[in-house]
């Protein structure tokens, strides 16, 4: 009976997996200037929002702490930012499999991220959920009259 009771007690306290992990372009409402998975590029660059396809093993809150990390491999982070972290937020996550879609971090002037490979990561209660590695592209302008070459080749 004690052992049935510890179990039931690990099992509710079993965190989340994050089976994907996807990030898009966005203006600080939300809506999209690069859809989830899409190629950013620095010049669009506003908010970055991940979104998350989990499997829960219980419906309740989770606290998620996020870092950003820089090319460089320094922490992104603000004058709101918990420590060591660049944001952090509970999310009620129901039993199961889900899709979420998690706060965006940036800021509303285009051009806020420079080009280069990123990382983010999501942690709960000490724990590495998962990391991801991501580029932001230079995009250079285009001349009109290169565009009608491409166009012609």
């Amino acid at each position: 009976e004690k052992q049935i009771a510890e179990k039931e007690r690990l099992e509710k306290e079993k965190l989340p997996e994050i089976l994907k992990l996807e990030i898009a372009n966005t203006n600080k409402g939300g809506s999209l200037i690069n859809s989830y998975g899409g190629m950013i590029y620095s010049r669009d660059t506003k908010y970055l929002k991940p979104r998350i396809s989990y499997k829960a093993y219980n419906s309740r809150q989770y606290k998620f702490d996020i870092k950003w990390i820089k090319p460089d491999g320094t922490l992104r982070y603000g004058d709101s930012s918990p420590a060591g972290y660049s944001q952090s937020r509970y999310y009620a996550l129901n039993k199961g499999y889900g899709v979420l879609e998690l706060d965006g971090w940036g800021n509303d002037i285009k051009g806020h991220w420079k080009a280069g490979n990123y990382a983010i990561e999501i942690w709960c209660n000490g724990v590495l959920l998962i990391r991801k590695n991501f580029d932001i592209f230079k995009k250079e302008k285009i001349k009109s009259s290169e565009k009608i070459m491409e166009i012609l080749v």
